[in-house]
């Protein structure tokens, strides 16, 4: 076997010296892992395969997913829980979905595209699988909240000076900020303008979206919030009943 960045199947690698690669997800039945294992040549991606949905997500759980591979078989088996885990896949990552034929071999479909044997598959995955892609999954469910906000760097006390922007949606856990101004800030202050009793938000971000990279999805901030205080905390909960 030819392939040089495949991890042990059960026990992804998490060495903290190793550069960050794109990280490949590979849920099928044991039988067929070999086949792909064969074809994927993505020499820079390190790749798990895994054969139980559940087990594989715990394995890969803080890690910034690339791209992931389900066979329909297995994922029509796939428990309700594991189900509703994939579709929250599909909505943030590319999620190619794999069926074998006899006449054509492999069939992938992902979003919109779908086609026929390996060469499509390593086309999809060649355009899809790499870090600008990457993404955490989410521990609460998403609410299409519209909020008026402002953004600061964390250090900055000064609110004339800051970036004016909106929410797409909250959660417990965080919120996507749609904004074209590169932010380039780890940290930042996000003042919702709607509610000026509550004292601003601190935030990690996460990940970003530069304007002009996707036409189906707006451009901004995937943010983490930081040691939410007892009345930002109440908020919340009243926001996302």
């Amino acid at each position: 076997m030819s392939q040089s960045h495949i991890t042990d199947k059960s026990k992804p690698n998490s060495h903290s010296n190793q550069k960050i690669s794109p990280l490949l997800i590979v849920f099928a039945a044991d039988q067929d892992q070999e086949k792909l294992i064969q074809s994927i040549d993505l020499p820079e991606t390190e790749i798990h395969y895994f054969s139980d949905i559940s087990e594989g997500l715990k394995q890969v759980e803080g890690r910034a997913l690339s791209t992931v591979i389900v066979d329909i078989k297995l994922s029509m088996k796939a428990t309700p829980a594991e189900k509703e885990k994939l579709a929250l896949i599909d909505s943030i990552l590319p999620l190619i979905k794999i069926r074998s034929n006899p006449q054509v071999g492999v069939v992938s479909i992902c979003k919109n595209q779908s086609g026929e044997g390996l060469a499509f598959l390593s086309l999809l995955l060649q355009n899809n699988c790499n870090l600008e892609n990457s993404r955490f999954l989410r521990s609460y469910h998403r609410y299409p909240i519209n909020l008026n906000i402002l953004m600061n760097e964390a250090s900055e006390l000064n609110w004339s000076k800051a970036l004016k922007a909106n929410t797409l949606n909250l959660s417990y856990d965080g919120l996507f900020i749609v904004s074209v101004d590169e932010w380039q800030w780890q940290q930042a202050m996000v003042k919702l303008y709607d509610y000026p009793e509550i004292e601003p938000f601190r935030v990690s971000k996460k990940w970003s979206l530069p304007w002009g990279k996707s036409q189906n999805h707006f451009p901004g901030h995937g943010v983490q919030f930081i040691d939410l205080t007892i009345k930002q905390r109440e908020l919340l909960s009243g926001l996302l009943k």
